[in-house]
């Protein structure tokens, strides 16, 4: 794709919406002015399971803006009557991965049956749009890949119907900064220090999530760009450890969660060699004293609660403890 291509994207194609459902509502391509209305949605989303919202504002402004690749196909479903956005389909395809990230959010508000059939015609629409995205493509075991709060009944429920299955638990796990700092873990060797060699934290990511479930090699230009144009993104805040002068472990930080006073770890990996020495443990500390120097209270990251590294426990003794979960849907496409 060009750099003509990538300045004028060819429209989102929007499917007709079912004909008992357009009587009722209007499907549009998200825009800008999408973005206060898709922010309310999304935290009464959150809020209708956890009591509150776990998104910002600048969240919904990336995740509703351009691709990395140009087009981002995505839509808003507005009811014709108040004009209020009752539902989010929003895609965020990756060159070359075989998952195909998506969701489907529908206002709690809405009556159950009618969520469902807004429900369903968007995943119809998402499944038209991840094919046509891999036509002509050889990618291997193509999927489109979703997400649930773990207790979000009616979601799940939707997920099963249109064919997903249930394939991981993710936990967000968090901790408050004490009070008085902690003593550093001893790791003999270890410098962490700042970095702005994309190249070499790339590389460190590549390999040290080579191991872990879902991982799609990430070309370091999307790699980079994605990060830069990521929320919160603060190149102040990546770090590469080295032991004994050699890489060794990588964490980025960024202030994504700064509103709520956190903050946010993007990505912690140690390669397999310097694994079970306290790099990892080492890092946290680090990400602790840092948002400590930065003001903030808390410090807040994802984990796969079954990493085959053992990193939930590592987090814990940290001091992070599971704060809510996530469910890991796939469909193949296949």
């Amino acid at each position: 794709m060009d750099s003509a291509d990538l300045a004028h994207p060819a429209p989102v194609v929007l499917p007709p919406l079912p004909a008992d459902l357009a009587d009722r509502f209007t499907l549009l391509p998200v825009g800008p002015d999408d973005v206060e209305e898709v922010y309310r949605l999304v935290c009464a989303c959150d809020t209708a399971v956890l009591g509150y919202a776990d998104w910002g504002a600048e969240d919904i402004e990336s995740d509703t803006g351009p691709g990395l690749h140009g087009r981002r196909d995505q839509a808003v479903v507005r009811d014709r009557g108040s004009g209020r956005v009752v539902s989010w389909w929003w895609t965020d395809p990756r060159l070359g991965a075989s998952n195909y990230l998506t969701d489907v959010y529908v206002d709690p508000g809405l009556p159950s049956g009618l969520g469902d059939a807004v429900s369903a015609a968007g995943w119809a629409a998402v499944e038209g749009w991840a094919r046509a995205h891999y036509a002509g493509h050889q990618i291997r075991d193509p999927r489109l890949g979703a997400g649930s709060l773990v207790g979000d009944t009616p979601t799940e429920g939707r997920l099963e119907r249109a064919g997903f299955g249930r394939v991981r638990t993710f936990w967000r796990m968090a901790g408050d900064v004490p009070e008085v700092p902690r003593p550093a873990p001893d790791v003999p060797g270890l410098r962490i220090e700042v970095s702005d060699d994309y190249r070499l934290i790339h590389l460190l990511r590549e390999e040290t999530f080579a191991d872990h479930w879902g991982h799609d090699p990430e070309p370091y230009d999307a790699f980079a760009e994605r990060l830069r144009r990521a929320p919160g993104f603060e190149p102040r805040f990546w770090f590469v450890a080295t032991v004994d002068g050699e890489p060794a472990a990588t964490m980025t930080c960024s202030r994504q969660m700064a509103a709520e006073r956190t903050l946010y770890v993007m990505m912690l990996g140690t390669r397999r060699a310097y694994r079970g020495q306290g790099i990892a443990g080492a890092l946290l500390h680090h990400a602790f004293e840092l948002a400590r120097a930065e003001g903030y209270t808390r410090v807040a990251l994802g984990v796969d609660s079954d990493s085959p590294t053992g990193a939930p426990s590592v987090y814990r003794r940290a001091g992070l403890d599971v704060q809510f979960a996530t469910t890991a849907w796939h469909k193949p496409l296949t």
